[in-house]
């Protein structure tokens, strides 16, 4: 009770005026879908999968889910109900870690729990996040036990006349209404930005497949938890509900479960349960918390930063409560608030990319300051372009982490690829991910064409 009175009042302030963010916006048209393949790879229901996905996708006649609501009831998660389980997070260092921030957070849905240790696992999780029509799956075999990820697509009508606004992507519009979905295996996905491996199987081809929770264990600094009696999660909630209303789904999650119910604990125990325990680059956050209330800095924190900053391993998240100014984001959610409540569809602001520019160089999306161009290319090309990525794809010829090994032609093409205009599907590094300066940019190529 006292939560949703706490939102009532904050929902009711008078806000400041909007401030710019830091960092340029998103546009409104999919910025992800513009890296995927055309189509899927070759025969993907021929494959032999056996698991909750590929056999909810591979029906005769196949299913063409209407919205992320429909999606997940289809794959056997309803969010809300037993046996479901939610967790939204307001800072995430995935794929869509400019998108994602208190009031756009990442919102997961899992099942799985408890599981008889002589049964065959049959777990099945999704996440989203507004700001792109794309769902990240992830299941696994029943027959190999092997972990197998996924990208849905979706097409929403305004992406068939390119009239895409704020509004579809960023209200609770952007999650039905889809006109048509596509399924992409992580095969299908490995020679590309969306690549899931990357990350979830990080020691590269042959090694084990892992999910990923880089703070597995309490504090939960980003999470929204209610259930953990987490200060930080608490804080995370009253933010997101300065924007968004009770009565509204978010990522398929009504409005009363994201307030009562995420629970990243239960996210921790499906981690553990698959055998994902061993988490690279893992977050303490907790012993980063004491070590800054203690000294007003933290080691562990500025170690996990430099692993990142080198290519060792992904972005560390950031080591405080909110990753955006609390001037801007007021000013931000309550702009959206009342645009929603009155219909004005052209008066949806921007949620996304309201990342402080200091939390953009601490965690990977702009180079860390005065970075070299070496450093600029290691830090926004090295998480795809290194050794340890398949080296069987064609991506493997750009190697940010060994330039002098790269060839003469290697080098142009990937000075080529960051010399394109912004908006062009082949620019690198990806808008949705990484953001450069002209200075930057200009560095980088110095590097790579010395």
């Amino acid at each position: 009770m006292r939560l949703v009175s706490l939102i009532m009042v904050a929902t009711a302030c008078s806000p400041p005026p909007v401030i710019a963010p830091s960092s340029t916006g998103l546009p409104a048209p999919s910025v992800m879908a513009r890296f995927l393949p055309r189509a899927p790879g070759p025969a993907l229901c021929a494959r032999g999968n056996d698991d909750r996905v590929s056999r909810y996708f591979c029906q005769s006649p196949p299913p063409s889910p209407t919205s992320l609501l429909e999606l997940y009831r289809g794959l056997g998660l309803d969010p809300g109900t037993p046996g479901s389980f939610v967790a939204l997070t307001a800072h995430s260092t995935a794929l869509g870690i400019r998108s994602v921030n208190p009031l756009n957070p990442r919102a997961l849905v899992f099942d799985g729990l408890p599981r008889d240790r002589l049964s065959r696992r049959r777990f099945v999780a999704g996440g989203f996040t507004r700001g792109e029509p794309i769902v990240e799956l992830v299941t696994r075999d029943e027959t190999t036990q092997q972990l197998r990820f996924f990208v849905v697509a979706a097409t929403q009508p305004c992406d068939e006349t390119a009239s895409c606004v704020l509004a579809d992507r960023l209200t609770e519009e952007a999650e039905s209404g889809w006109t048509s979905t596509t399924l992409y295996e992580d095969l299908d996905l490995e020679n590309t930005a969306l690549d899931c491996l990357r990350c979830h199987q990080p020691e590269g081809p042959g090694t084990p497949r892992i999910l990923r929770m880089q703070e597995l264990r309490f504090r939960w600094t980003h999470f929204f938890a209610p259930k953990t009696q987490s200060v930080t999660g608490f804080e995370a909630l009253l933010d997101f509900f300065t924007a968004h209303l009770t009565t509204e789904r978010y990522g398929g999650v009504p409005g009363d479960v994201v307030l009562h119910a995420s629970d990243p604990n239960a996210l921790s125990q499906l981690i553990t349960q698959e055998d994902s325990s061993a988490q690279p680059n893992e977050f303490p956050g907790f012993t980063i918390a004491l070590e800054r209330e203690s000294s007003g800095q933290s080691a562990t924190w500025e170690a996990l930063a430099a692993k990142a900053a080198s290519g060792e391993a992904i972005p560390v998240p950031w080591w405080g409560l909110r990753v955006t100014d609390l001037e801007n984001q007021t000013a931000v959610a309550s702009q959206f608030q009342r645009a929603v409540r009155d219909g004005r569809r052209t008066d949806v602001p921007e949620l996304r990319a309201l990342h402080t520019e200091e939390v953009e160089r601490a965690t990977g999306i702009r180079p860390i300051s005065n970075a070299t161009g070496r450093e600029v290319l290691v830090q926004a090309c090295g998480q795809c372009h290194q050794p340890r990525r398949n080296q069987q794809l064609t991506r493997a010829r750009f190697d940010a982490l060994r330039l002098d090994a790269m060839s003469p032609e290697a080098r142009q093409l990937a000075a080529d690829r960051m010399r394109l205009p912004e908006g062009d599907p082949l620019q690198m590094p990806p808008a949705f991910s990484t953001v450069l300066t002209a200075d930057e940019r200009a560095r980088a190529l110095e590097a790579l064409l010395p």
